[in-house]
């Protein structure tokens, strides 16, 4: 009886401590931000030192990996202890704040003005040794506004902890990382992949100085859950160096001028530019201003004509408007030069595999004229597949393909944001619902269906990119499939009509593509008089 109790204690502890294991989640780093000492004269207030540390905080609260000390809980335990507020922290009192609140770091620091010249220096202090972790500063001569120079601030400060954790899965172009929201990832944020190498240590002591970091390339975030996110390979040193279980560690993005490197700072008020693309390595320009795209660049309000371009691939060119104040992101997804017609039925057997890379790699891929479920690299019989890729929040893809004999057929897939922003202003102020329901018209099997679909878009929506881009990928999925239903034909020389209409030029390809190859005659007339259109 006596060892059934035990039995059933050891049970119960281990049951206890399920809940704990499970919550083992990302730990944020909890510091605390003293306000900053004022040197100099002309500052707007006195309390210019607490505003400065209010937007550090405010900046490390939206990175998501800090756990930030509220400035007043500081105050009142700085005051309790009859501590130096002013941001003046010697040994004994940084060890004392560590211990009352907890913290693992302290940032103190000044903001120095002498005429024009603006300087602001911080010192980001370890609380267990009291020491000196490293120090920053930044400093301007022009007309600069001291918030800015704050926020330039907190991203070099922010450089000093990097985000770390590991590869949990690599499915050929993509990697999925063990960090998620909840530790701060966010989209468009740069990992380096490393694997530990030697363990160099002290020759006398032994102890361990530094594990080498031998890196095996670059990913880029392409989309964030809760606690993983998803990216895909933008650098590798060799194929396939990059592996399941390497260590990852965020690395912040710079921008090179005169062979010195600065952090790129998004000003106030300003305008930003985001533009994702598949495959990842594509360039990217802006044809109408002179600056070289990046990343996140800061734009003035206006229309930008943005081009995509890649070898191997049709050149994407499309006018975006960008109002002030506006993150405008820009998800484009190229289309191989050489594609395969899409011929009727199924003739030739054999066996064929089927792969199919999606952004966000998340999402659902389904073959919607098959019984068995898709999974990568699956054997097919040659033929025609009708594959769908989904995802909540996302426009879905519906496209038919054609597998040959023995074919590996790669599918590259960018899923589009269901909320976007269209190019002009009158199409802004249209319902994006109603547009929705026009785009999924498109994916209809029916032909009337699609046939109204493009009638409306040419109508309520003629310069809509999502539309236009959407009419151009059903386009170019069905020309060469020359189906006995009449109004399916019509459909596809409506969707011509429309690429036309938009007087792109963009689309020049594609409808010279369909103008010279449909089996269709009416359908090749409707593309050669659209392509007159264009520009």
């Amino acid at each position: 009886m006596k060892k059934i109790r035990v039995f059933f204690l050891l049970v119960l502890s281990g049951l206890c401590m399920l809940p704990v294991l499970a919550q083992a989640d990302f730990e944020k780093t909890k510091i605390a931000v003293l306000p900053f000492n004022l040197q100099g004269e002309k500052f707007e207030t006195d309390d210019m030192g607490k505003i400065v540390s209010e937007w550090l905080i405010t900046a490390f609260v939206k990175d998501g990996r800090f756990e930030v000390i509220e400035r007043k809980l500081l105050g009142q335990v700085l005051e309790e202890q009859q501590m130096v507020e002013a941001g003046v922290v010697n040994q004994d009192t940084a060890m004392e704040i560590g211990r009352l609140l907890g913290v693992k770091v302290i940032i103190s620091g000044s903001v120095m003005k002498l005429g024009q010249v603006i300087e602001v220096n911080s010192r980001i202090i370890d609380v267990s040794s009291a020491a000196i972790i490293t120090a920053e500063n930044v400093r301007s001569t022009q007309v600069i506004s001291l918030q800015e120079l704050v926020f330039e601030m907190a991203e070099k400060i922010i450089k000093n902890f990097p985000l770390e954790g590991y590869v949990a899965n690599r499915d050929a172009n993509q990697v999925v990382i063990d960090l998620g929201r909840l530790a701060g990832v966010k989209s468009g944020m740069h990992f380096m992949v490393y694997e530990e190498g030697d363990v160099v240590r002290h020759p006398k002591t032994d102890e361990i100085l530094y594990v080498k970091q031998i890196k095996t390339g670059t990913i880029e975030i392409t989309g964030v859950q809760t606690k993983i996110s998803e990216g895909i390979i933008v650098e590798e040193v060799m194929p396939d160096a990059i592996k399941y279980g390497h260590f990852v560690k965020s690395v912040k993005r710079s921008e090179k001028k005169n062979g010195k490197e600065y952090t790129i700072v998004k000003a106030k008020g300003a305008s930003h530019l985001f533009v994702d693309t598949l495959p990842a390595a594509a360039d990217i320009r802006i044809l109408n201003i002179q600056p070289r795209y990046r990343r996140g660049m800061e734009v003035s309000a206006g229309n930008y004509h943005v081009e995509v371009s890649m070898a191997g691939y049709l050149s994407n060119r499309q006018w975006i408007t960008i109002g002030e104040g506006e993150e405008k992101y820009l998800d484009i997804r190229l289309i191989r030069e050489q594609r395969q017609s899409v011929t009727a039925p199924v003739a030739v057997q054999g066996a064929g595999h089927l792969f199919v890379d999606t952004v966000p790699a998340a999402a659902d891929i389904r073959i919607l004229n098959i019984q068995p479920r898709y999974r990568r690299g699956m054997e097919l019989a040659a033929g025609n597949y009708h594959v769908e890729v989904s995802m909540a929040g996302y426009l879905s893809n519906r496209q038919w393909i054609a597998i040959g004999k023995g074919e590996k057929k790669y599918l590259d897939i960018r899923l589009i944001r269901g909320q976007r922003q269209s190019v002009t202003a009158s199409a802004s102020a249209q319902s994006s619902g109603a547009l929705n329901s026009y785009l999924v018209m498109l994916d209809s099997a029916k032909g009337v269906e699609v046939r109204n679909g493009a009638k409306h878009l040419i109508k309520k929506y003629p310069k809509n990119y999502q539309a236009l881009n959407k009419a151009e990928q059903v386009l170019l999925a069905n020309y060469a499939r020359n189906p006995k239903d009449r109004n399916y034909n019509d459909a596809l020389a409506y969707l011509c009509k429309y690429l036309g209409a938009s007087r792109d030029g963009r689309f020049r390809e594609t409808l010279r593509t369909v103008s010279s190859k449909a089996p269709n005659k009416k359908l090749r007339k409707y593309a050669k008089s659209s392509l007159r259109q264009l520009k």
